[in-house]
């Protein structure tokens, strides 16, 4: 019931040749969790639970009163496809609309630079999405885990009878021609409880 980006059919590789921290830190920035140095999840804190994907190289913390299902691989078989989907509580979240997403995308073009990814992001939501209003798209020049360049945008929808505020986070691998990014969508009346702020 989310905002997503349209996909197209396609297979793609595994995306173990980004660190799983990395991820991690991509997860931290959407939730405005301050990130150490050690390699650390969604939350902090001594009650989260761990979710990990050897196949995919991922390991994420999540809160206790998060839970997560793993898509199927009958349904990856696209060109851009959810990894894990986490949601929280129905305490927080009453209309059981939230939720945060960790994809992957095989490129058509390897070569295309990041800035010019980001601004095809953005076409496809504006093509896409109803009432589509950027609130910001930022600069390629922001970096997460070990300076790795990123692109961030927050935007807001209209879909389901619904106002949807949502972020997308995300960067590029030349290893594995593929892009990797978390989105998070919630209710527009809920976004500040979740306060999906980039850390800059």
């Amino acid at each position: 019931n989310s905002t997503q980006r349209p996909s197209d059919n396609s297979s793609t590789a595994p995306v173990s040749d980004i660190p799983f921290n990395t991820l991690s830190k991509m997860i931290n920035s959407v939730c405005n969790i301050t990130a150490s140095n050690k390699e650390v999840g969604l939350f902090d804190g001594n009650e989260s639970l761990t979710y990990l994907n050897p196949y995919y190289g991922v390991i994420i913390q999540y809160p206790p009163d998060w839970s997560y299902k793993e898509v199927e691989s009958s349904s990856q078989d696209s060109k851009a496809f959810s990894i894990v989907n986490f949601s929280p509580s129905l305490s927080t979240d009453p209309n059981a609309e939230t939720n945060l997403k960790l994809w992957v995308e095989e490129l058509d073009d390897p070569e295309i630079s990041l800035d010019d990814y980001a601004k095809n992001v953005i076409r496809s939501y504006r093509e896409s999405s109803s009432n589509f209003s950027l609130i910001s798209g930022t600069s390629t020049n922001n970096t997460i885990s070990y300076g790795s360049p990123a692109y961030e945008i927050i935007f807001s929808d209209y879909s389901n009878n619904l106002q949807w505020k949502s972020v997308e986070i995300g960067t590029l691998s030349n290893v594995s021609n593929s892009a990797y990014y978390i989105t998070f969508n919630t209710d527009a009346s809920l976004y500040s409880n979740f306060n999906p702020l980039i850390n800059k």
